[in-house]
């Protein structure tokens, strides 16, 4: 099962993915990924339950190497007890970047790690509950502005098509968008 909530920065995005997770399984694992855009938040201020997990990713450990492991690791009995937060894909990517320009390899490589990391999300075994950003547009973007707003939102489209369960959070308020969405 996957479940997406997005929303903007401070919007309560991770209050709201710890509250549905302890309502779904017994244990858990949250992995943090934080990045730039949130440096030294911890899981929003929020206490993990005596029953999770903590996972900090870094160059050492990046995120789609975590989520390889677990999902090879995991063992099917506990499935249904376990959920496995990742907070934030956003976080990810920003640290991904980095600081200065990119070179056309980097940019490359990039999208490579970005789509390593939608695979290991969308054949993840197990509950699984993602945490993103809704990027706002700018007028005149950098060349790395605009590579990153593609990347979130290819992220964020394909994630949310697949999703079982889609959240958007605006000043703490969840609305469930996957059963209000039109087909078109």
């Amino acid at each position: 099962m996957l479940i997406m909530v997005t929303g903007g920065l401070g919007a309560g995005k991770t209050r709201f993915a710890l509250s549905m997770a302890t309502r779904l399984a017994r244990e858990g694992i949250y992995i943090s990924a934080p990045g730039r855009l949130a440096a030294g938040a911890s899981a929003g201020g929020c206490e993990l339950p005596p029953s999770y997990h903590r996972i900090s990713v870094d160059q050492e450990m990046p995120l789609p190497n975590v989520l390889e492991h677990l999902n090879l690791e995991s063992n099917i009995f506990r499935a249904d007890r376990r959920i496995v937060i990742v907070d934030s894909i956003t976080g990810w990517l920003s640290d991904e970047f980095g600081s200065g320009s990119l070179e056309q390899a980097e940019r490359r490589r990039l999208e490579v790690k970005a789509e390593r990391l939608l695979d290991n999300l969308l054949n993840y075994q197990g509950m699984l509950l993602v945490i993103t950003n809704e990027i706002s547009s700018l007028l005149h973007p950098s060349e790395e502005e605009a590579l990153f707003g593609r990347l979130i939102s290819r992220l964020n489209m394909e994630m949310a098509a697949r999703a079982d369960r889609v959240f958007q959070l605006t000043a703490g308020l969840a609305v469930e968008l996957k059963e209000r969405s039109l087909r078109y």
